[in-house]
């Protein structure tokens, strides 16, 4: 669940590039509900642009996030203190997911799609922002 003692200004997912024809895009979620849209590559709309959705849904897009960056944390521990073996595939792409607080603080988590030892459930949470946000009319058919 969000913080509420720190309540967030915005939360950013970046999809990078892979060797491929992955979408390439950013948006920034306001907790006003304001969606910011930058299409790079290999997506429908490319440029900037943007849209709203309920502050609700803002803060669920939080909650989302915040469950990202601790499923990574928790990976990133386990891979240090030796449980748990790395395993890499490359040319693969990432996503990107930051929350930045009203305080000032930040939190950030890079998923590396080619991490094969990362918990499946990440990219079903990275699509869950997706779907609450409504990128996929910008998107395009993957």
């Amino acid at each position: 669940m969000i913080n509420e003692v720190h309540p967030f200004d915005y939360i950013t997912l970046e999809r990078t590039p892979c060797f491929g024809c992955c979408p390439v895009y950013k948006i920034k979620v306001y907790s006003s509900g304001l969606v910011e849209w930058e299409g790079i590559d290999f997506v429908a709309r490319k440029g900037k642009g943007s849209w709203y959705i309920a502050p609700e849904k803002a803060k669920k897009v939080a909650e989302i996030a915040e469950k990202i960056i601790a499923l990574l944390e928790e990976h990133e521990r386990l891979i240090k203190a030796g449980e748990k073996e790395l395993r890499i595939v490359t040319d693969c792409s990432s996503c990107e997911v930051t929350i930045k607080y009203r305080d000032g603080q930040y939190k950030c988590a890079d998923h590396y799609h080619g991490d094969m030892s990362a918990p499946k459930e990440l990219e079903r949470l990275e699509n869950k922002i997706d779907r609450v946000v409504g990128t996929e009319e910008w998107v395009g058919k993957r």
